[in-house]
């Protein structure tokens, strides 16, 4: 009797231990980081500064090309407004390279070809580049841009 239930308790701790230790599905928080890029393109492209800052992180750091890196919300916010008011995306075609999910973190590494098209007139903008972009798992268990670095593949001479 007395192994009946000790084998017993063992199968229960067993499945408590798995039940327990049961992550969200990757596939789930595949799609979770997915569905945040495509607001945050929509809401570049759009030069909608707020709904932008409203999917970064409170300590998120932008590495833009060519310039320092700006930190946190607030400079994101003026940088991207400075921007927006400058150039709109006119089109945007980004291609994965890889995604990882690795706990609380995860990033994305692409290339993307992009067209800016100034707001005060001239020609339109042609580049192609690549980035990398770390999301971080919020307390509330959403997802945020962490950190943000793109770079142009163009040659200049």
């Amino acid at each position: 009797m007395r192994d009946r239930v000790s084998l017993l308790l063992a199968a229960i701790a067993l499945a408590l231990l798995h039940v327990g230790c049961q992550p969200r599905a990757p596939e789930t928080e595949l799609e979770a980081i997915n569905t945040l890029q495509r607001q945050v393109d929509a809401a570049i492209m759009a030069g909608d500064t707020e709904s932008y800052v409203a999917l970064i992180a409170e300590d998120a750091v932008l590495m833009p090309p060519n310039a320092p890196p700006v930190i946190g919300k607030d400079a994101i916010r003026s940088w991207n407004q400075t921007v927006s008011q400058q150039f709109r995306i006119e089109g945007y075609t980004p291609v994965d390279n890889e995604v990882v999910l690795a706990g609380k973190w995860a990033f994305r590494r692409a290339t993307a070809d992009w067209t800016l098209r100034p707001l005060v007139g001239g020609e339109p903008i042609h580049d192609s580049g690549k980035f990398i972009i770390i999301y971080e798992r919020q307390a509330d268990g959403s997802w945020r841009v962490a950190r943000d670095i793109w770079n142009s593949s163009t040659q200049t001479q």
